[in-house]
């Protein structure tokens, strides 16, 4: 651990970092977790420029894992497999937490999620429960704080079936 953050290098051919001001965020949210970085003998930063940054701009400390022998092709396959939570994802863990709205919202995908989008599906479940500037839902979603009524629920697969029945899925596939 240290908050030396000048001893850590950008390795030549990694990525540039680009998200670190959602872990700023996250981390303004629930406090640091202690994920290390990892970097090879020469403090090349392998996974993790984003959490470093991060980490410096909070001024906290930055854990680290050293690691002999990793170069730039380490770098990417470590890198390969990770992903962002998408939509769905948030979809998924609301509802396992019990959140009615969203058991009612993937009862929608399930049914629907072949011929219609996600958006497509949130938009046309609730359209008049818009986000706060009167965009996309999705920031909501992903927020927990979506709203389905069961009678909403009811509406929304009439409406769907009613679209796709007219042949407008195709629009809501965007």
């Amino acid at each position: 651990m240290t908050d030396e953050y000048d001893a850590f290098q950008k390795m030549l051919g990694n990525r540039d970092a680009k998200s670190e001001a959602k872990i700023i965020s996250s981390i303004q949210q629930v406090g640091q977790v202690i994920t290390p970085i990892i970097v090879n003998e020469k403090m090349e930063v392998i996974d993790g420029q984003n959490r470093l940054n991060a980490l410096k701009a909070l001024g906290l400390p930055v854990y680290y894992i050293k690691q002999e022998g990793l170069d730039i092709e380490a770098c990417r396959c470590l890198n390969v497999g990770q992903t962002n939570w998408g939509t769905e994802d948030y979809v998924a863990s609301f509802a396992e937490e019990g959140n009615m709205s969203y058991l009612r919202l993937v009862s929608l995908l399930n049914a629907y999620k072949k011929p219609l989008s996600i958006k497509g599906i949130i938009a046309m479940a609730n359209p008049t429960a818009l986000n706060e500037g009167g965009t996309s839902q999705e920031p909501m979603v992903k927020k927990g704080k979506y709203k389905l009524s069961e009678k909403e629920y009811e509406l929304a697969v009439k409406r769907i079936d009613s679209a796709i029945d007219l042949g407008f899925a195709a629009l809501c596939k965007r």
